[in-house]
């Protein structure tokens, strides 16, 4: 009977302890999924920043470096694709980690997948009035991404 309930016992106190461990490396695993999602997007916003900031270079310039203003605006047509994906669930402030992201992102997702589609579409019309080697058209595509930027920064963004 003794050893029966010492048997009993340990058995208990040992799932007890695998469930801990499972919730903390569950938890871990969370953090480290959102800290990976949260790096992702601000790595993905620092490269269209840095595009951006070749089309303020170029566009003061007589003759804009064509090819420089291409890979800009393929770069920022490339992560804006992958926009509406870097705000999952769990990757806002509630993680813990540092992100600028509003809460209302994941209140109001219809809004936030609007300006993402925009901002597809604003970044797609850059890379067509690039290859036009339009000034003008230039321009005022990047206007567009910039305004598709802001808009949704107002709304969603901690600044």
């Amino acid at each position: 009977m003794k050893n029966s309930y010492l048997l009993r016992h340990t058995a208990i106190a040992g799932l007890a302890l695998t469930l801990s461990c499972s919730a903390i490396t569950s938890f871990a695993a969370d953090v480290s999924s959102a800290a990976d999602v949260i790096d992702t997007r601000q790595h993905g916003f620092k490269k269209m920043g840095g595009a951006m900031k070749v089309f303020r270079t170029q566009l003061r310039e007589d003759t804009p470096d064509a090819n420089a203003m291409s890979a800009a605006a393929d770069t920022i047509a490339l992560y804006a694709k992958d926009v509406s994906t870097w705000f999952p669930e769990g990757s806002g402030a509630e993680s813990g980690l540092d992100t600028d992201a509003l809460d209302y992102i994941w209140k109001n997702p219809t809004k936030f997948d609007g300006y993402s589609q925009d901002l597809v579409r604003t970044s797609q019309q850059l890379v067509e009035a690039v290859a036009s080697n339009d000034k003008g058209s230039i321009k005022a595509a990047v206007v567009a991404v910039k305004d598709s930027c802001s808009d949704c920064h107002s709304s969603f963004r901690a600044d």
